[in-house]
C-alpha cells in the first residue's frame, strides 16, 4: 500500500476536479463532517482521527485514539463523533468534537465494516466479518452500554440501515478461501446462486 493517501476536490456543478490534496497516511477512509466547517477524518493506519478545515482541507488537529480507526460520523444532536475501529482491536468510541477527549471506549466484533446510528431507539450498530452485530445503547453523550451480540453468518459485514423503521440489512454470499500460498495468502471465490440479504428489525 502506499505511504500516502490522496483525496481530490470536485466542483459538484460540473465534476471538474478543483484540487488534489496529499496526505502522510498510508490508508483513509471516509471523512464525517459537523456541518458548520470542519471534517473528522480517520487515518487507519496511523491510528488517529484528524481534524481538517472542509474548504481548504488543511489539518486543524490530530486526535489519537489508539486503534485502526475506519469509521467516524459526527452526531450534532450530542455534538460527539463516533467512530469505530479494525483489525485487532475492534474498538468503539466516542470523542468530544471540541477537543478530541475520549468519552467512551467498548469492544466490537472482529472484522467491522458496518457502521451505524439509529437515533430513534438511540443505539450504535456494528456489522462484523466474524458474523456478529455487535449493539450498543447510547443515553446522552457519555453514556454507553454493551445492549448485546447478535449472530449472522460469517463474513457478512457490508450493512445499511433503513432509516424509516430500524430495520439492518446485511449482504453476504457462500465462499471458498484457499490455503494460504507461501507469502500466506489466501483467494476467495463465491458460490454461484449463494447471494443473500439477511433483514434484521430492532426491538
Amino acid at each position: 500500500r502506499p505511504e500516502q493517501s490522496t483525496w481530490f476536490t470536485l466542483d459538484a456543478a460540473t465534476g471538474k476536479r478543483l484540487k488534489t490534496t496529499v496526505f502522510p497516511f498510508r490508508k483513509m477512509d471516509d471523512p464525517a463532517s459537523d456541518g458548520k466547517g470542519r471534517l473528522f477524518a480517520p487515518a487507519r493506519k496511523d491510528g488517529i482521527v484528524l481534524v481538517l478545515d472542509a474548504r481548504t482541507l488543511k489539518e486543524t488537529a490530530r486526535w489519537a485514539v489508539g486503534c485502526a480507526v475506519s469509521k467516524v460520523r459526527y452526531q450534532a444532536s450530542t455534538h460527539r463523533v463516533l467512530g469505530a475501529c479494525a483489525t485487532d482491536t475492534p474498538t468503539f468510541f466516542a470523542l468530544d468534537a471540541d477537543t478530541g477527549r475520549i468519552v467512551s471506549r467498548l469492544p466490537i466484533g472482529y472484522g467491522l465494516d458496518g457502521f451505524a446510528i439509529d437515533e430513534v431507539r438511540h443505539r450504535i450498530v456494528t456489522s462484523n466479518y466474524d458474523g456478529t452485530l455487535t449493539v450498543i445503547d447510547q443515553d446522552g453523550a457519555d453514556g454507553f452500554a454493551l445492549r448485546g451480540t447478535v449472530s449472522t453468518h460469517m463474513g457478512a459485514r457490508m450493512m445499511a440501515m433503513d432509516e424509516r423503521d430500524g430495520r439492518l440489512l446485511v449482504v453476504n454470499a457462500a465462499f471458498t478461501n484457499t490455503a494460504p500460498n507461501a507469502k500466506g495468502e489466501t483467494t476467495k471465490t463465491y458460490h454461484p446462486d449463494s447471494f443473500v440479504v439477511l433483514t434484521y428489525a430492532p426491538k
